[in-house]
């Protein structure tokens, strides 16, 4: 089987795959360091799991290539929950200092309003 072909047959089955990588863990989206650890995290996943189909590709090159592919894709997911969290989280009222219409306040951290 060519790596072609092993690279189609990877895809469909991390596809079909419940275990593969799901990022879980809190992200501040207003902090710009802490976004980036995430990505970092992220790619960190990516490269962990992919690594369990390194064996089936005959040329090194094309499995680094579809670890690209997938860092990637795992990456924009990311970063779309992050600007969807930002823009729900955001404040809509500017007029009273942080504290926007829907009671959030940037320095409340115990949740209450």
């Amino acid at each position: 089987m060519s790596d072609f072909d092993t690279a189609f047959q990877v895809n469909a089955e991390i596809r079909d795959d419940p275990k593969r990588p799901t990022f879980a863990r809190e992200i501040h989206v207003f902090d710009e360091v802490d976004v980036e650890i995430a990505l970092y995290e992220a790619d960190h996943q990516v490269d962990e799991y992919m690594e369990q189909f390194r064996a089936r590709f005959s040329n090194p090159e094309m499995f680094e290539e579809l670890v690209k592919i997938y860092r990637g894709k795992f990456r924009v997911h990311l970063k779309e929950f992050i600007s969807d969290a930002r823009e729900i989280m955001k404040p809509k009222d500017t007029t009273w200092g942080t504290q926007g219409d829907d009671g959030y306040h940037k320095d409340d951290d115990d949740g209450n309003i």
